[in-house]
């Protein structure tokens, strides 16, 4: 930190590089600190190898390394050195008896552009490593900001969590499992939510990836399973029969030493019989840690506790850990209940024949995901043992799943069909596009304050003087203190214009709809009023739109993408 902070008073550029070896905690506790310690001092011998006269090297703590390097060529210079480090774990490191296989990612910013001081310079940096591991292994990432909203974000829950817990901005959410002959509630799934105060509600596949990689995996996860426990007692007390409560574990909690006891402490406290909870792991999990997770999980067996097996059909669907392992319970792999319709012979085989195999081995089935009633009667007809999905309901708070465990019941919902009004109520005439069109968006006012956050891509369905609906893969909150701007372009005429989200919805397959309301100034609403008249009398006409980026790829691939 002294020596940032001379650099940075010398004011003279220099490159930061923030390195974090990926998952080292977990093998530090799988094989000691001995071990541990023989790797980190083996890999800080490949890194100094790396630099030279003009950079400095730092350790941060056990698995995060600070790089800086002055009097650099160019910035592509450092990318150069960035994968130089990436390259070294390409080879596994031979530590004692074991070859150890790592990765690592990479956050680079550059003084003066990315931070005037040490704290903005390292947290810039944090952020773009926060960025490359999203994108996975042995990457590195600019600091980008201005390139990305979800990098911006990402940074934003990673440093407010540990005080969220504090201000118990956590919730527990409950979505049924549902016996689809008779629509018997058998249970739910206990979902963590996380109830910011800048991005609104957050779901556990934004923030439990970085608390795995920040050590609030341990935390939340414990807290997930007192809070379940507690709210248990509270439905007995009620007079509710309860059901099996499923938790989704990190395989990094499992391998911490007191897992067991603490489990069965929370069981003792509210007076729960444990076949009440039931342990969610993936299927990945157990076959990449077999030997010290099949340990854990049997212990819990053997106090009684279920164990699931989720996301099966991932890839490395192991028959055997089935036969050795017997779970309670198996869930299908959400991507597959996608695929199920009447034109998709092989899908649905495959589908119905784990179903078979699973009640061949006496393990009972979940179908997750369940959205369509094309998918309902399908399942319903292959006796899959219990669904899960929006088909019933989306997943609830605790006091609303309590009225569910009261009514015992839940009916499948069909296909609502939304009826265009007769009258338009609208004030502005509204242009549907022929197809999407290409555009982007950035944060530009947050709690009143100017930023500039983020150049992400968003497609657009239609627009009007008054404002437009887009479609983005990011979830934001609806609320008037965050401000967009927009930019897109229409018969080769670009457009810059602010705006806000008035409404979302969420589509299917984590797709997010927004409305938006324009803030137009009179130059843009002159420049954009001729441009929607001249596509509307086009398109009545049948005539081709041209200068305009149109979309005609899936929406989900186009985003992924």
């Amino acid at each position: 930190h002294d020596k940032v902070d001379t650099l940075c008073l010398a004011g003279e550029p220099f490159a930061l590089l923030y390195i974090s070896i990926n998952r080292f905690h977990i093998l530090n506790n799988a094989l000691g600190t001995k071990i541990g310690d023989e790797l980190l001092r083996t890999v800080t011998n490949y890194f100094s190898t790396l630099t030279d006269d003009h950079s400095y090297m730092a350790r941060l703590d056990n698995q995060h390394f600070i790089i800086v390097m002055k009097k650099y060529v160019s910035k592509q210079h450092i990318y150069a050195l960035a994968s130089r480090v990436l390259k070294t774990f390409d080879t596994p490191f031979s530590i004692k008896d074991y070859r150890l296989h790592l990765s690592a990612s990479i956050g680079i910013a550059f003084y003066p552009e990315e931070g005037l001081t040490r704290n903005i310079l390292l947290e810039n940096a944090y952020s773009a490593l926060c960025y490359a591991q999203q994108q996975g292994r042995n990457r590195f990432h600019i600091y980008a900001f201005t390139e990305d909203i979800t990098s911006y974000k990402q940074y934003v829950l990673d440093r407010d969590m540990r005080q969220a817990m504090l201000n118990e901005e956590f919730e527990l959410y409950f979505q049924p499992l549902v016996e689809p002959q008779k629509g018997v509630i058998n249970g739910a799934e206990a979902l963590i939510r996380w109830h910011h105060k800048e991005w609104g509600l957050v779901s556990p596949g934004e923030f439990i990836p970085l608390a795995e990689e920040n050590h609030m995996i341990h935390i939340i996860t414990d807290w997930v399973i007192k809070k379940a426990c507690a709210l248990l007692q509270h439905w007995k007390q009620q007079g509710h029969v309860l059901r099996t409560i499923s938790i989704k574990i990190s395989p990094i909690r499992l391998m911490k030493k007191g897992f067991i006891q603490f489990v069965q402490e929370q069981l003792q406290v509210n007076s729960i019989d444990a076949h009440y909870i039931q342990f969610e792991i993936s299927e990945s999990t157990i076959l990449k840690n077999s030997t010290s997770v099949m340990t854990v999980l049997k212990e819990l067996q053997d106090i009684g506790v279920k164990i699931a097996i989720g996301d099966f059909g991932t890839g490395y669907s192991s028959l055997e850990s089935l036969r050795t392992f017997q779970p309670t319970t198996l869930h299908i792999y959400e991507a597959f209940i996608r695929e199920i319709r009447h034109d998709r012979p092989i899908e649905n085989g495959l589908i119905s024949a784990t179903i078979y195999l699973a009640k061949m081995l006496g393990i009972q089935v979940v179908a997750k995901g369940v959205e369509s009633y094309e998918q309902f009667i399908f399942l319903k007809q292959q006796e899959c043992d219990y669904l899960q999905g929006s088909i019933y309901t989306k997943a609830v708070p605790a006091k609303a799943f309590e009225k569910m465990l009261a009514q015992g019941i839940l009916t499948p919902q069909k296909a609502i069909v939304h009826k265009k009004p007769v009258v338009e109520r609208r004030k502005y005439y509204r242009f549907q596009f022929p197809a999407y069109v290409k555009g982007f968006m950035t944060i530009i006012e947050m709690n009143e304050q100017k930023i500039n956050i983020g150049h992400t891509p968003i497609i657009i369905e239609n627009i009007s003087l008054g404002g437009m609906k887009i479609r983005s893969s990011l979830k934001l909150p609806v609320n008037q203190t965050m401000k967009f701007k927009f930019s897109f372009i229409l018969m080769n005429q670009s457009f810059n214009l602010e705006g806000t989200f008035r409404w979302t919805l969420e589509e299917k397959y984590q797709i997010y709809s927004y409305g938006v309301a324009f803030n137009l100034t009179q130059e843009d609403e002159g420049k954009l009023a001729p441009i929607i008249n001249r596509m509307t009398a086009l398109h009545n006409h049948h005539e081709k739109i041209e200068g305009t980026p149109f979309m005609y790829e899936d929406i989900e691939a186009y985003f992924k993408k």
